[in-house]
């Protein structure tokens, strides 16, 4: 399946995107929608996104993207769907919440991050989080590279970001590596660095890496946020 969710063909001249070029994800622009009409920043003018590819190319990557549309809808329609592949990270899960002014981080259980794998029989080309509790990976104990399977609800938030949660029916097919997660402990009184998902490919080499679900009641937000607790990035830009 062509990777809609993060399939750049836009350019936009929008501040928050400079460090990436201006580049900006598909799926941020179908929510957003912004193109054509573009979008308004403050105290400027209205900003349109800048197609990269021809009319034609754009014509067919739409058509493409409306069975996509179909296809994700009837997933997220059922109770239960099915995944298996290989995971590439066991990684810890956070969640952050503002209390009086004061950030408070509660450790949530762990992620495993698959960078694609199968979708009830359909060949997912993204990233997908199955969200998993503290007491699964004490039983289960997953590692890097194990292949697994099970069945989850499965979900697309807003920025394109794929999770899978209350899995159930987990099973180890193929054990992986023998690379343990790091100490969640670690995490107090550390800084944390979001991540931008156009540079997870990138990010994920990172044995830091973890995830975020901030909850901000009072502005009713919530945010599934991939970061880092280094002040300063470990890897160079290649990612080499």
């Amino acid at each position: 399946m062509i990777n809609y969710l993060k399939s750049v063909i836009f350019n936009c001249q929008h501040p928050k995107f400079e460090a990436n070029d201006s580049k900006v994800r598909y799926w941020h622009i179908v929510k957003r929608k912004c193109f054509p009409q573009g979008c308004a920043i403050s105290e400027g003018a209205p900003i349109t996104p800048v197609l990269t590819v021809s009319q034609e190319e754009y014509r067919a990557f739409l058509d493409g993207f409306k069975v996509f549309q179909k296809w994700a809808h009837t997933r997220s329609k059922k109770l239960k769907t099915n995944f298996i592949g290989v995971i590439q990270r066991v990684i810890p899960r956070f969640e952050i919440a503002l209390v009086e002014s004061t950030l408070f981080h509660t450790f949530e259980g762990y992620a495993l991050l698959y960078k694609e794998c199968l979708i009830d029989n359909t060949f997912f080309e993204d990233y997908v989080y199955v969200l998993i509790d503290k007491e699964t990976q004490d039983i289960m104990n997953f590692h890097d590279d194990d292949t697994v399977s099970g069945a989850g609800r499965f979900n697309i938030d807003e920025r394109g970001i794929v999770t899978i949660s209350s899995p159930a029916k987990l099973k180890t097919i193929i054990p992986g590596s023998s690379n343990n997660y790091w100490d969640v402990k670690a995490l107090s009184q550390v800084s944390l660095r979001y991540v931008n998902y156009l540079q997870q490919d990138n990010c994920l080499r990172c044995q830091w890496a973890l995830i975020n679900t901030e909850w901000y009641p009072h502005r009713k937000r919530h945010r599934f946020q991939l970061c880092c607790p280094l002040k300063e990035c470990v890897l160079p830009a290649n990612g080499n």
